[in-house]
């Protein structure tokens, strides 16, 4: 039954709060799904402008059906609010109008993430996700499903070139958001009808193939290995997947034994193991010297050390170099301060909710978990981790906005019940019962 449909038998909604929540829903969609499109250079900054402004829409409406929502502030919007602090300071000290710009439509944006994580229970966030998720996909494979099956073959000399973008989306980022897609995919636990395990299978086996054509190995790797951190927990909880997941993989293993040379040359072919630029003598496709380039940077500055340049002041149009991290991004925008925190309440969370796990069932946890390693695994070796303009950043930023407020209203609610047991026991010592 969908998440609109189960509100309206549990809380008895009236039509037009019904008619207010699925406007809610479909602009928060819209404004996941509309990002797919914000590569295309002549629209680039139109499309942004519009998935910024569905999302204020999906907030208002939220205004409309909870004008009296208490708005509280987590360890999370504390780190993210003191960036865009430190951005405008940075900006008034090197008079840069457009790190002010864009540090607003940032702040503009994250205040409609906030108080969406409040107005909406996790459920329906989730089913918006998966909803915007599963239409891009879509879209892509009606688009683009021969140019894609046309990538995949082997035999094309100049793979650099030819490589898949989809709706002139770079490469590396399109295996950042297809990639995370996957992850979403494997790890909602919506229902969606009798179709939901084909969708699914369906819709991964797309992203796998979207991934492989843009020869994105970042996103790959960090898929792997966020799929091998899942396997060894579900080995480890033993829980009642852990048979499918067991069958699985020894299935995925004797395919790959039995058809070892095939896979280990097609792969090395379409991501270009061999090649002198690419290939796995490359550095990375030079990402250690960049690494080492953007590193001298951060360690070089001054004032700018401790709280950085500002918000976009690490884009190649500034620096004259793309980063290829997005923890040295971070370091430039917004200080060696910043990163620390960031990266600090991100592996903590991933920790939190690794343990977790194995305690209590919380399919929203697990989703939480499992997008958050793919996101700090994958920006190691890209820049895309703190951003408003794909889908995948802006969901990264949903998920872990949410996961904070679920956190934080948990540890209000069991510090109310321990407060309530202690008054209890104090008022039965006080009057005895006879």
């Amino acid at each position: 039954m969908p998440v609109a449909d189960r509100l309206v038998k549990t809380a008895k909604l009236t039509p037009m709060r019904l008619a207010e929540i699925r406007a809610r829903h479909c602009a928060f969609s819209a404004a996941i799904f509309i990002l797919m499109f914000s590569n295309i250079e002549s629209y680039s900054v139109q499309i942004q402008v519009l998935g910024v402004s569905l999302l204020g829409l999906a907030a208002a409406l939220s205004i409309i059906h909870s004008p009296r929502l208490r708005l509280f502030i987590t360890g999370f919007d504390l780190i993210i609010f003191l960036m865009f602090l430190l951005s405008f300071v940075a900006s008034a000290l090197n008079q840069e109008s457009y790190v002010v710009i864009y540090t607003f439509i940032f702040l503009a944006t994250y205040l409609c993430i906030m108080h969406l994580c409040r107005a909406m229970d996790h459920a329906e966030i989730v089913l918006c996700i998966y909803l915007a998720v599963m239409m891009t996909i879509a879209v892509v494979a009606i688009t683009y499903l021969g140019d894609l099956w046309q990538t995949l073959q082997p035999g094309d000399p100049n793979r650099w070139a030819h490589r898949f973008k989809p709706f002139d989306m770079h490469p590396d980022l399109t295996g950042y958001v297809y990639g995370g897609f996957i992850v979403v995919i494997l790890f909602s636990n919506v229902s969606v009808g009798r179709f939901r395990l084909p969708m699914k299978i369906g819709a991964v086996a797309l992203c796998v193939m979207i991934s492989l054509a843009t020869s994105a190995r970042a996103a790959l790797v960090a898929l792997l290995g966020t799929i091998a951190i899942y396997i060894a927990r579900s080995m480890t909880l033993r829980g009642k997947n852990t048979k499918y997941v067991v069958l699985t993989v020894l299935g995925v293993a004797i395919l790959a034994l039995v058809f070892q040379e095939k896979i280990v040359g097609y792969l090395a072919h379409i991501l270009e193991m061999d090649s002198s630029t690419r290939g796995l003598d490359s550095g990375g496709s030079g990402r250690l010297a960049i690494w080492q380039r953007g590193l001298s940077l951060v360690g070089d500055r001054t004032w700018e050390f401790y709280i950085g340049s500002g918000l976009r002041s690490s884009s190649e149009g500034v620096l004259g170099f793309f980063t290829e991290s997005s923890y040295i991004s971070i370091a430039i925008d917004s200080g060696i301060f910043i990163l620390i925190l960031f990266v600090g309440y991100l592996l903590r969370l991933i920790l939190q909710l690794y343990l977790q796990e194995g305690r209590r069932d919380d399919p929203f946890g697990r989703l939480v978990l499992y997008c958050v390693t793919f996101a700090v695994l994958q920006s190691v070796f890209n820049r895309y981790l703190l951003a408003i303009g794909n889908p995948f950043s802006l969901i990264f930023l949903i998920l872990t906005s949410k996961m904070a407020v679920n956190q934080a209203v948990a540890k209000r609610d069991a510090l109310r019940r321990s407060r309530d047991a202690l008054w209890n026991m104090r008022m039965r010592r006080l009057h005895p019962v006879s």
